[in-house]
């Protein structure tokens, strides 16, 4: 009898530590809610917010959604849009395929992140331009932009590279591995969409499921997320690279939740915490600039935003975060238990739109 009580005293103590580290409430098909109030947030900020969104500061918001201690703190819709809008991602897309790399490390279809990517595809293409620099090319290469592909940027450019892919008719995965590696791995940082894009052939070819099915099986099944659609472009997401999701926002705040607990979602473990560790940390400092912030780089998710016209700037250095064209933001303050998605559809100056969470959210928040 004391043993049994001695076993269980000790799971009580397990599951007490567990409660401790990771979120106790989770959602299902939607949030639970609590008023901004009931989180001493300042109102005030919420209602300049408003204001200043209604008067097109920020050019055209789709929505605001704030996510605190596992509750629906706060949630907005503008211009037309609605809870149940699917938002395109654009290349928040990405930090969602660095989650399928985690989820395929849990369950072992991938060994570790220096895995090399070359053998995966062996199978189903010859590779051309085939030199050294190449075949040392791994998964955490492509994940921190530092693959050395030869890539050429910039939309009214008539050599873009990605551009070139999008119209291309064939096998994508090969289009881009055949493409020249201008120098060693891991040399330097350049933000190309041919990365992600073979990462999720990489996960079809070691788990033999579509990349949808992979999608659906391991992550929008446990996380309750029904609704959701993926860019059809060459025949869909097994051949684009699931190039481009869509999803309501109050499900993409689903997926910050996921990290914010560590890559636990109820009581299983969806990513090991290590590596939404490693994902979330600065492995490129500086990795790109705009007129209002400066961030860090992990894998496929930027870190460390730092807003340029803000005193508390220093607050947001802990801050990780999804970004997308447009001004797609997935916000994650790990400190503060705290979520924020901001969608919208701002072109000529998507960046704008982050600054909402640094102008209202952050000091609505601290007040």
């Amino acid at each position: 009898m004391k043993g049994l009580i001695s076993l269980l005293i000790i799971v009580f103590l397990h599951l007490a530590s567990v409660s401790s580290l990771f979120g106790q409430v989770f959602p299902g098909n939607n949030w639970d809610q609590k008023s901004a109030s009931e989180f001493d947030f300042d109102i005030r900020q919420f209602e300049s917010m408003e204001n200043e969104i209604s008067t097109g500061v920020f050019g055209e918001i789709h929505s605001v959604v704030v996510i605190k201690d596992g509750f629906l703190a706060y949630e907005n819709y503008f211009n037309g849009w609605h809870r149940d809008s699917l938002q395109s991602l654009q290349s928040i897309t990405k930090s969602i395929i660095a989650t399928y790399a985690g989820i395929a490390i849990q369950n072992e279809y991938i060994d570790v992140v220096d895995v090399p990517i070359l053998p995966f595809f062996e199978d189903s293409f010859n590779v051309v331009n085939l030199t050294s620099n190449k075949t040392a090319i791994s998964l955490r290469h492509l994940m921190t932009m530092q693959s050395e592909f030869e890539w050429e940027d910039g939309w009214n450019n008539p050599n873009n590279t990605w551009n070139e892919i999008l119209g291309y008719r064939g096998d994508w995965y090969k289009k881009i591995l055949d493409l020249p590696v201008t120098d060693s791995p891991g040399t330097s940082f350049q933000y190309q969409n041919g990365n992600p894009t073979l990462v999720t052939g990489l996960i079809q070819q070691a788990s033999g499921q579509s990349i949808i099915e992979f999608a659906q099986n391991y992550l929008f099944e446990p996380l309750s997320i029904t609704n959701y659609n993926f860019w059809q472009g060459n025949g869909g997401p097994e051949n684009n690279g699931h190039a481009l999701i869509y999803l309501r926002p109050v499900d993409l705040a689903k997926i910050g939740y996921l990290y914010l607990n560590k890559g636990r979602w109820k009581s299983k473990q969806i990513i090991p915490e290590w590596y939404v560790e490693e994902a979330t940390h600065p492995h490129i400092e500086n990795a790109e600039e705009n007129p209002f912030y400066t961030y860090d780089y992990g894998y496929f998710w930027w870190i460390n935003p730092r807003f340029k016209d803000h005193n508390s700037s220093k607050d947001t250095e802990k801050i990780f975060m999804a970004r997308g064209a447009g001004g797609q933001n997935l916000i994650i303050w790990p400190e503060q238990n705290l979520i924020c998605v901001i969608t919208a559809w701002n072109l000529e100056r998507p960046n704008i739109t982050q600054t909402i969470f640094d102008r209202f959210i952050l000091p609505a928040v601290k007040s």
